[in-house]
């Protein structure tokens, strides 16, 4: 059995997905929201005001999902593990985190309007993606996606201009040997 979160006796707070001060009443919302073991991701999670980060879908390899987390208004950090995305994150933000995306569907997605996106893992992106409305996505997050890039043909990544002012040179050169550009 993989532990996932843990309580902190410490604290007296559940920790899941980085989130430390997770209360009790929140616990049981992400349990009763469910793993996305069976059925519908979006269904599970849609609209749903009370949680601020999920279970993994560790048991959903390479679903699709449509509108993951839509309007979920609190929510902070997305554990999207195994999960493919065909549409952006909207209606959510104070969304800082996505962990573990498997991929994208459809050229040009965006992955969400919410300009509070810092840290994104995508395990291997294979389409081009549109990160322009995040100001603050860390270089360590498009190392990330560059260095686990699967394509097999050229894509690019749409960054906010204030990032690609920052882009070292290094990050580039290798996300060119990977057939990936950046662009604003």
């Amino acid at each position: 059995m993989r532990i996932i979160g843990r309580y902190n006796e410490d604290s007296g707070f559940f920790e899941l997905n980085g989130l430390l001060d997770i209360n009790t009443q929140e616990a049981i919302d992400i349990l009763e929201a469910g793993d996305c073991q069976r059925g519908s991701c979006q269904a599970l999670y849609s609209c749903n005001a009370k949680m601020r980060t999920n279970f993994p879908a560790e048991h959903m390899a390479g679903i699709e999902v449509g509108y993951p987390f839509y309007y979920c208004k609190n929510i902070e950090v997305i554990n999207a593990t195994n999960i493919v995305w065909r549409f952006p994150v909207f209606g959510a933000p104070r969304l800082h985190t996505i962990i573990g995306l498997a991929d994208v569907m459809g050229d040009g997605l965006r992955i969400a309007d919410q300009p509070s996106l810092v840290n994104l893992t995508i395990m291997g992106l294979t389409r081009s993606i549109d990160l322009g409305n995040q100001p603050g996505i860390t270089m360590e997050s498009l190392a990330q996606i560059v260095a686990n890039a699967k394509n097999t043909k050229e894509i690019s990544i749409k960054l906010h201009a204030d990032v690609f002012a920052k882009l070292p040179p290094e990050l580039v050169d290798s996300a060119a040997t990977k057939n990936i550009t950046f662009t604003t």
